[in-house]
C-alpha cells in the first residue's frame, strides 16, 4: 500500500501530486511532500529520476567534475579555433598575388581595344565589365582582411608596404572600370519613336536565334525599351500606333488572345514563332487587330 496518506482523513494516494491537491483543496493546507529526486550537489528538486541523473551529470553548477570537464573542453576548443584562424589567414595571404593585378590589366586592355574598334555594345561586353567588378570586389575583400588582422601575433611579419601597394592597384582598377562603364553608357543610343500608344514586337539576339519575341503595348516606346535594355540589349522588330490609349488596351488583349497558343510560358508576353512561319505572321495579327478596331 502507498505511504502517501492524508493525516487528517486517512486517505491514501498513488502520487505525491494527488496528495498535495487533496490537502490543498479539501483541507486548505499545503504540506511539503518529501521529494526523493533531489540533486545531491545543489538540492534542486527534479520531476523524476531521469531528470535528476541528467541534471547531476550534465548541468549542475555545483558538480566539480562537470566544471573541470567544461573548462578543459573550452581551452581545447579555443586552441583549435586559434590554429584554424591562423591557417585561414595564411591561406588568404597566399591568394593575394600580383599576378591577379596583371590579369586584370590584361583583360582591361582587351576591353579598351574593343571599344576603340567601335564595336556595338552587346551582352558579352557588358558581362565582361560585370566580371571585372566581381574581381575587384574579391581583391578588395582580401586586402581588407589582411589589414584587419595586421595586429595578430601570427602575422606580425607581414610587410605593410606590400598591402599599401596592393590597395593602390585596386583603386587604379576601380577607376579604370568606372571609365569603361561611362563609355558603355555613352555608346548606347536611344532611338526616337514619334508614335504613341503602340503595339510592339521586341527581341534580343539570343532570343531571336530561339525564335522568341516579346509582344506588348506602350504609350512611349522609347521609355519602354529603356526598361528592357537594363538587362540586355533589345531590338525593335516592329511597332504600329493605335488611335488612342483605350484602343491600344483593347487591341493588345485581342493580339494576346490570338497568340495564346504560342506563349513560351504562361502569364508572360513572350511568344515562340512557329518553325514554318516568318515574322510577318506576328505582324499581320497586329495589323488586322488594329484595322478591325480603327474601322
Amino acid at each position: 500500500m502507498s505511504n502517501l496518506r492524508c493525516i487528517i482523513c486517512d486517505l491514501y494516494f498513488k502520487t505525491r501530486s494527488g496528495l498535495w491537491k487533496h490537502n490543498n483543496n479539501k483541507h486548505n493546507i499545503k504540506i511539503e511532500i518529501e521529494n526523493k529526486n533531489k540533486c545531491k550537489y545543489c538540492n534542486k528538486k527534479l520531476a523524476d529520476r531521469f531528470s535528476k541523473w541528467k541534471h547531476e551529470t550534465k548541468t549542475c553548477k555545483q558538480n566539480t567534475d562537470i566544471i573541470k570537464k567544461t573548462s578543459k573542453n573550452t581551452i581545447t576548443n579555443n586552441n583549435n579555433l586559434t590554429q584554424n584562424n591562423i591557417q585561414n589567414i595564411n591561406i588568404s595571404f597566399n591568394k593575394i598575388e600580383f599576378n591577379d593585378s596583371h590579369n586584370i590589366n590584361k583583360k582591361l586592355d582587351d576591353i579598351e581595344n574593343k571599344m576603340n574598334q567601335n564595336h556595338p555594345i552587346n551582352e558579352q561586353l557588358i558581362n565582361m565589365i560585370v566580371n571585372k567588378d566581381k574581381i575587384i570586389e574579391e581583391l578588395s575583400s582580401e586586402s581588407n582582411n589582411k589589414i584587419n588582422t595586421e595586429n595578430n601575433e601570427s602575422i606580425s611579419d607581414v610587410d605593410s608596404n606590400q598591402i599599401k601597394i596592393q590597395n593602390d592597384i585596386i583603386k587604379k582598377q576601380e577607376k579604370q572600370i568606372k571609365i569603361l562603364k561611362n563609355l558603355v553608357v555613352k555608346k548606347q543610343k536611344r532611338n526616337e519613336y514619334e508614335d504613341e500608344n503602340v503595339i510592339y514586337i521586341l527581341t534580343t539576339p539570343e532570343n531571336k536565334k530561339n525564335r522568341i519575341y516579346i509582344i506588348g503595348k506602350a504609350i512611349n516606346l522609347k521609355n519602354r525599351l529603356s526598361t528592357y535594355n537594363k538587362t540586355a540589349e533589345h531590338e525593335v522588330i516592329y511597332y504600329k500606333a493605335c488611335y488612342n490609349k483605350d484602343n491600344m488596351n483593347i487591341i493588345e488583349q485581342m493580339v494576346l488572345a490570338k497568340l495564346k497558343q504560342y506563349r513560351e510560358i504562361a502569364n508572360r508576353d513572350r511568344f515562340i514563332l512557329p518553325i514554318d512561319k516568318n515574322i510577318s505572321f506576328f505582324k499581320e495579327i497586329i495589323d488586322n487587330s488594329i484595322n478591325f478596331i480603327n474601322i
